[in-house]
């Protein structure tokens, strides 16, 4: 009997128990998602006298020696420079398809080892830079002119002339450095 009445009286207060539970219940739904960003693109191509630049390397060549010089002092053969020579040639940045502004930099490396010469821009480690700015229907191509001058005419000195000398039958790398980056704020 004493069984009988525990039984009841644990039906009862589980009864209980979910009749008061269902009374204080609420309504939860969880969601989740994912946020979908598509990043901007980039694609940046440079050329040097019509000769496209590797992106991945140190060591990419610029012939100048397929353009026309100029020499103040007579005439010099085709292909070569002496002192008195100059010539100016462009550097093509092509951002078309960048999603984005692009500052770049031009600059001429060290010339401490080479003759006398005057480029421009650049010249004294001065860079030309700027920014390429995005647009979805105009060009966002940049010529930028580089003038070389090997300085020299019929009045300089021994000294200027015989270092002149020095470089004769050469070949001579002039260091051209063009940096592009992504624009920030």
């Amino acid at each position: 009997m004493i069984s009988k009445s525990i039984q009841l009286i644990t039906s009862i207060i589980f009864i209980g128990v979910g009749i008061i539970a269902g009374t204080y219940a609420i309504y939860k739904v969880t969601n989740y998602g994912i946020g979908n960003l598509e990043t901007a693109k980039w694609s940046i191509k440079v050329k040097a006298n019509e000769t496209e630049l590797d992106t991945n390397t140190q060591s990419n060549i610029i012939s100048l020696s397929n353009i026309t010089w100029f020499n103040e002092l007579g005439n010099v053969a085709d292909g070569k420079i002496a002192p008195g020579s100059y010539t100016t040639f462009n550097i093509e940045i092509d951002a078309t398809g960048t999603e984005t502004d692009v500052d770049y930099k031009v600059e001429i490396g060290d010339l401490s080892s080479l003759p006398s010469f005057t480029i421009s821009p650049g010249n004294n480690n001065v860079p030309k830079e700027g920014t390429i700015y995005f647009s979805e229907t105009n060009s966002m191509k940049l010529v930028i002119p580089i003038t070389i001058i090997w300085n020299g005419n019929i009045n300089d000195d021994n000294s200027k002339n015989i270092k002149d000398l020095s470089f004769k039958n050469q070949t001579l790398d002039i260091p051209i450095i063009v940096t592009t980056s992504q624009k920030l704020p």
